[in-house]
């Protein structure tokens, strides 16, 4: 009796052995097949990151390229006009700037800006045909922007006090769309007035009202 039992131990013990034995055999199936499949992970994500980078690098040198281009056309339009500049490209957080230096700047402003607006309607048509930027474009001579945006805020700091001293609406000037955007959004920043735009262009302004 005593030797069938031991016999039976010995099987049991033998079964648990080969169960062992063949789980261990799976384990390392698994973590080979484990291991193949993280290498092959690995090798298609290096692969997609190679792939998105060069395809980041290749849209920045087209970006890079167009903006090459419409420097040159603002160059094509002055030379036309026989006017001696120097054209830098500046970078914002929201846009490319054609930073143009003449001694004929007051020119190529002109009253208000006109003449300046021109030559970016005139470089925008031409983006449109064909070339795009990664951002908006500007034009700007003799740093004139930075200076009329200064007395902008100024203006519209003064506007938003007498709005809330008469507790009527204050009315600004007539401006471009670039302008109003900038107004309304010293105005939200402010927060204790609102704004609105009326009319129509080139007459378009921005009136302030207490909410």
């Amino acid at each position: 009796m005593m030797e069938k039992n031991a016999k039976k131990e010995c099987e049991k013990v033998g079964n648990f052995v080969k169960i062992e034995q063949k789980s261990s055999k799976i384990t390392q199936k698994t973590n080979e097949e484990q291991v193949a499949n993280e290498s092959t992970f690995a090798s298609q994500t290096r692969l997609e990151d190679s792939k998105l980078i060069k395809n980041e690098a290749k849209t920045a040198d087209i970006m890079e390229k167009n903006t090459q281009k419409v420097v040159e056309f603002v160059k094509g339009l002055l030379n036309l006009a026989e006017v001696d500049a120097e054209i830098e490209i500046k970078e914002t957080e929201k846009a490319q700037i054609i930073e143009i230096s003449s001694p004929d700047s007051k020119y190529l402003i002109g009253p208000h800006g006109e003449a300046m607006n021109a030559i970016q309607v005139l470089a925008n048509n031409f983006i449109t045909q064909g070339s795009k930027l990664s951002k908006k474009l500007l034009i700007d001579v003799d740093n004139y922007r930075d200076k009329q945006l200064e007395l902008l805020k100024n203006k519209t700091k003064g506007a938003i006090e007498k709005c809330l001293q008469t507790a009527k609406p204050v009315s600004l000037d007539y401006m471009n769309a670039y302008e109003r955007f900038i107004v309304h959004e010293i105005i939200m920043n402010d927060g204790r007035v609102i704004s609105e735009s009326f009319g129509k262009e080139p007459r378009r302004f921005v009136k302030i009202f207490i909410k």
